[in-house]
């Protein structure tokens, strides 16, 4: 199979994307993950809602899923919230769905954040 690309955050320009491949979300997870993480001691709570999602099917075993979502996370003494529009590229692989491409977009995508330091 391809190496598959994933589109993980687009930056304020909506039209200009950072691009990742599947070792470097796989590494960053890693990072996460590992004990001498820092950002995340203590992790963070975090709780998703995921709604209006749509589903168009393009034929050819792949299929494009459209949805919004709301992001809450806790941690330490704050919270914060994010939202915005998620499409996902499927396509068929044997018996499931395998995820192609994803592309999150976040509605205050101008504002200025401190470190994200979880996966949308």
């Amino acid at each position: 199979m391809p190496e598959l690309t994933f589109l993980w955050l687009s930056t304020t320009d909506w039209d200009a994307p950072q691009f990742g491949s599947r070792q470097q979300l796989a590494r960053r997870v890693k990072r996460l993950l590992h004990p001498a993480a820092h950002c995340q001691t203590p992790a963070s709570q975090t709780s998703h809602l995921i709604a209006n999602i749509r589903v168009d099917d393009l034929g050819d075993h792949e299929a494009e899923v459209h949805s919004t979502f709301a992001l809450f996370e806790s941690r330490l003494d704050s919270q914060r919230a994010f939202s915005g529009h998620c499409e996902h590229k499927l396509r068929r692989a044997e018996s499931s769905w395998r995820i192609a491409a994803k592309t999150v977009k976040l509605v205050n995508s101008h504002a200025v954040f401190s470190n994200l330091t979880f996966l949308f």
